[in-house]
C-alpha cells in the first residue's frame, strides 16, 4: 500500500430514540475529541475529519495515511470504549470502528475493510432509523406551544379561509408543521449556541470563529462571515441572550424585534426550522419561509450583511439613512432600533476596552490641562494680590502726606 494515500477510518455510535439533536451534536464533539487525540499520535502527516449526526446515529470519518491496520483500529477502539464507559454517556451504543483503504476501494472484491477484533467487545449493529411519521406527529404536537402567539396566516402562503375544505386543511397542516419546526429549532439552536460557547471558552481552536477551521462550530458559522473575527465568547453570550428574547416571543406573544442581533437570531431559528422539516421529510410550498419572514421581520435590511458584494455598507451610515435602514455596523447590533424597544440589561452598551484606553488618554490630557490652568490661575492671583498690596501701600503713603499737609496748615505762624 502506498503510504501517501489516505485511508478512511469510520466510527459509528448508535443514538437512543429519545436523544435530542443537541445530545447527538455533543456526542459527536466528544467523539471527535477522544479519537483525534489518538489519531494525532499516528497521523504524523495530518488528517481530515468529517462528522455527521442523524436521529439514530453519530458518525465520524477520519482520513489519513496509514490507518488501515489492526493496531490503529485497536488503538482508536480503546479510545472510543473509554468514552463510552463515561457515566455521562449512558444509553449510547453500540458502536463500531472500521477502516477502508481508498486504494482498494474501487474494487469491491479487494476492499480492505477491517472490523475491530471480537475480543475488544466492539461490534457493528444496525441502528434504528429515524421514524419519519413520528417526527411529523411531534411537529404537529409541538405546534400547540405557538398557538396563542403566532397566527397561522404568518406561517403559510396557502389560503386558510378557502371555500375548498381540502385547501383549508392543507393550509392548517402546513402552518402546524412550520409552527412545530420553529418551536423545536428554538430549543435546538439555543443548545447549539451553548455548545459553540463552550468550544470558544476552551480555546482549543482559537478565541474567535475566524481562528477555527471550517465545521468547528454548529451555529456561529451561519452569521455574516465578514465579522468572523468578532465572534468570541462574549459575543456568543450576548447572542444567546438575544436568542432567548426572540424565542420567548413564540410562546408569550409576538412583538417587533428590537435590534439587529435579534434579527440574526431569528434567522438562525428559521435555518434550524428548515432542518427539522427536512428531517421529518415534510414537503411545503416553496414560499413558506418568505411568508414567515414577511410576518416576523419588519424589513429584510439585515440580509445585506450576508451579501459579499455589499461588504462595508454597514459602515456607510449616510447611505443606510437614504434607504431608511437602521445602523448595521457591528457596534450597533445590540442597540435598540427605537427608544421604545427595550433590551435586557445584559445587552445594554458595554464599555469597549479600546475606547476606554482612548478615553483614559483624553482624561489624562484634560487633567493636565486643568493643572496648567490651575497653576496659571494661582500665578495670576498672586500677581493680583501683590498689585493690591502695592496699591494699598500707595494709598497709605498718600494718606500720611495729606495728614502732614493738614498739620502744616494748622500750625501757627511765628515771627
Amino acid at each position: 500500500m502506498d503510504e501517501d494515500e489516505d485511508d478512511e477510518l469510520t466510527i459509528i455510535v448508535g443514538a437512543g430514540a429519545s436523544t435530542s439533536a443537541l445530545e447527538r451534536d455533543g456526542m459527536l464533539r466528544r467523539l471527535e475529541e477522544a479519537v483525534t487525540l489518538a489519531i494525532a499520535e499516528i497521523a504524523t502527516q495530518g488528517y481530515i475529519t468529517n462528522g455527521t449526526t442523524e436521529a439514530s446515529e453519530v458518525r465520524l470519518v477520519i482520513a489519513a495515511p496509514g490507518l488501515a491496520s489492526t493496531e490503529v483500529l485497536s488503538f482508536v477502539g480503546d479510545s472510543v470504549a473509554a468514552l463510552m464507559s463515561d457515566p455521562d454517556v449512558v444509553g449510547w451504543g453500540p458502536f463500531s470502528v472500521s477502516v477502508t483503504d481508498e486504494i482498494l476501494a474501487d474494487d469491491p472484491e479487494e476492499s480492505a475493510e477491517h472490523d475491530l477484533p471480537d475480543e475488544t467487545g466492539i461490534q457493528i449493529d444496525e441502528v434504528e432509523e429515524f421514524d419519519v411519521e413520528q417526527g411529523r406527529h411531534q411537529l404537529l404536537e409541538d405546534a400547540g406551544h405557538l398557538a396563542e402567539s403566532v397566527h397561522p396566516s404568518w406561517l403559510t402562503g396557502l389560503d386558510l379561509e378557502s371555500q375548498d375544505e381540502a385547501v383549508r386543511q392543507q393550509a392548517a397542516t402546513e402552518a402546524g408543521y412550520v409552527a412545530g419546526a420553529l418551536f423545536q429549532a428554538s430549543v435546538i439552536v439555543l443548545d447549539d449556541l451553548f455548545e459553540d460557547l463552550d468550544t470558544l471558552r476552551q480555546e482549543r481552536f482559537g478565541v474567535t470563529l475566524a481562528d477555527a477551521s471550517e465545521d468547528t462550530f454548529l451555529v456561529l458559522d451561519e452569521l455574516p462571515v465578514r465579522y468572523a473575527h468578532r465572534y468570541d465568547a462574549l459575543f456568543t453570550q450576548q447572542l444567546i441572550v438575544a436568542m432567548v428574547e426572540v424565542t420567548r416571543r413564540f410562546t408569550s406573544g409576538w412583538e417587533p424585534l428590537s435590534c439587529i442581533a435579534q434579527e440574526l437570531a431569528l434567522r438562525l431559528v428559521l435555518n434550524g426550522a428548515e432542518t427539522q422539516l427536512e428531517l421529518a421529510e415534510v414537503e411545503l410550498e416553496d414560499e413558506w419561509r418568505s411568508v414567515v419572514e414577511a410576518a416576523l421581520f419588519e424589513d429584510p435590511d439585515h440580509e445585506m450583511l450576508f451579501d459579499a458584494s455589499l461588504d462595508g455598507i454597514e459602515d456607510d451610515s449616510e447611505f443606510l439613512a437614504t434607504l431608511g435602514a437602521a445602523p448595521m455596523a457591528f457596534a450597533d447590533w445590540f442597540r435598540p432600533f427605537k427608544s421604545e424597544r427595550h433590551l435586557p440589561p445584559y445587552l445594554l452598551d458595554q464599555p469597549d476596552p479600546e475606547l476606554d484606553e482612548d478615553d483614559d488618554e483624553e482624561d489624562e490630557e484634560d487633567e493636565a490641562g486643568e493643572d496648567e490652568a490651575g497653576e496659571e490661575t494661582a500665578l495670576d492671583s498672586t500677581e493680583l494680590d501683590e498689585a493690591e498690596l502695592d496699591e494699598a501701600e500707595l494709598d497709605e503713603a498718600e494718606l500720611d502726606e495729606a495728614e502732614l499737609d493738614d498739620e502744616a496748615r494748622d500750625r501757627p505762624e511765628t515771627t
